[in-house]
């Protein structure tokens, strides 16, 4: 089940119980409220007699005592009798006249009961207070007996209709509950909205930016002003992507090492090869034409020869390893004489091309912690690269300088090129 279902649901159930609770919470109290309506109103009629009829009432009850004396064949005038229904109205009552036990008027406010079981017997003139259900009931309030001019019998009640009370019971019962309903209904809806939107919303901005990660966008931010479980997600969620687009740039950048070490290497493999070539050309040619000379060819070819195969064992150690995980062996190494056969093994080449290569030193020996075959390689790069950059038009010079300083030694390789642009230099 989905989040928003689940919420859905919750607040569907937020709503429906209190609703049922507030449901029989009215019916109790309406149940409990017509039963003391109920005793307080039996009471009520016990003691009631005409002095408690509002005053406004008074008047009529007195003009129907005079006329039934005096004239009452005037209580077969309708007119005359909704008048009296017009004030009876006020306080929830109507009349009811009738003649030899038959009636000849009842007001409208009794209209649909069966009033006249309500009535007593002519010559019965006692108020009979019903003490059972009240609802859309009738109770006689007060009769009165006498003879129309022609000898027929003739009564009036008053009756008193407590079902109205009954409707405004129920008036307001649903009124409250309608009212509660819709609070209900309103509140939950809000909360159901903007928890869904604290919720869904967040979500769908996370699936988004998780499909632009999954795309390779990994340049795609997302974050949320929350400290709750969700912007803890949010977080984690960024700190993923930071963490994972560090991972692919730094992937690329140790590709990009090892195909730049193992240009260097291939590089690297040039120069002892064309030095291997030049002693192989001069030995050819006669130049080593004494014993000696040709053992230091021979010896100068093995060096190569030897450089050439650490090359190669460093070449498949790269094609393995970053840049980092480069290892070196440091070992001491007199440095004026290193650099002597520096000097010795590339000045063949160097001479090849008329240019002019100058160690300047000190006959002291001094001695560096250094790793012998990644020093070289740093030299060689150096005076390799300085030569491309050569003028062409005059003679190339190459100088090496060897210079003690306090508790380190100083290598200075110049040459009279175009030299290095200031904003290249410091890489």
């Amino acid at each position: 089940m989905t989040i928003r279902s689940r919420l859905k649901y919750s607040h569907i159930a937020m709503v429906l119980v209190p609703v049922i609770l507030v449901s029989i919470l009215i019916a109790t109290a309406r149940l409990h409220y017509i039963n003391n309506y109920q005793k307080s109103l039996s009471s009520t009629f016990e003691k009631i007699n005409i002095k408690d009829i509002p005053k406004i009432a008074q008047p009529y009850i007195r003009e129907i005592n005079n006329i039934i004396v005096n004239d009452p064949d005037n209580l077969q005038d309708v007119d005359f009798l909704k008048d009296i229904d017009k004030v009876l109205l006020n306080i929830d009552a109507g009349i009811v006249v009738l003649k030899n036990s038959d009636e000849i008027y009842a007001s409208e406010t009794i209209e649909g009961f069966n009033h006249n079981k309500y009535l007593n017997d002519f010559g019965e003139n006692t108020v009979d207070i019903d003490d059972g259900d009240f609802e859309n009931e009738l109770h006689l309030f007060e009769q009165q007996d006498f003879y129309f001019s022609d000898g027929s019998t003739g009564s009036i009640a008053i009756l008193f209709r407590v079902d109205s009370i009954i409707d405004q019971i129920n008036k307001i019962s649903i009124i409250i509950f309608l009212f509660v309903i819709v609070v209900l209904i309103v509140t939950h809806g809000l909360i159901t909205y903007f928890v869904s939107k604290g919720i869904v919303d967040p979500l769908n901005k996370l699936r988004i930016a998780a499909n632009e990660i999954k795309e390779g966008n990994l340049d795609y931010e997302v974050s949320i002003n929350s400290k709750d479980e969700i912007g803890e997600l949010f977080q984690s969620f960024e700190e993923m992507r930071i963490r994972l687009k560090e991972s692919l740039l730094q992937q690329q950048q140790y590709e990009e090492n090892r195909k730049e070490l193992i240009s260097n290497i291939s590089h690297d493999l040039k120069t002892p090869i064309t030095s291997i070539n030049g002693y192989i050309q001069g030995i050819k040619d006669g130049i080593a034409d004494t014993p000696e000379k040709m053992e230091r060819y021979i010896n100068t070819i093995s060096a190569k020869a030897d450089n050439m195969d650490k090359l190669i064992e460093e070449l498949f150690l790269f094609s393995k390893l970053d840049l980092k995980k480069v290892p070196f062996n440091f070992q001491k190494v007199n440095i004026t004489e290193y650099l002597k056969d520096c000097v010795e093994e590339i000045s063949f080449d160097l001479n090849k091309n008329e240019i002019e290569l100058q160690f300047e030193y000190k006959e002291k020996q001094i001695f560096v912690m250094a790793d012998p075959q990644q020093l070289k390689r740093v030299i060689l790069n150096i005076i390799t690269n300085g030569t491309k950059y050569l003028d062409k038009n005059r003679k190339g010079k190459l100088k090496i300088s060897l210079e003690e300083q306090n508790e380190k030694v100083v290598v200075a390789i110049s040459d009279n090129g175009i030299g290095i642009s200031k904003d290249i230099l410091p890489f």
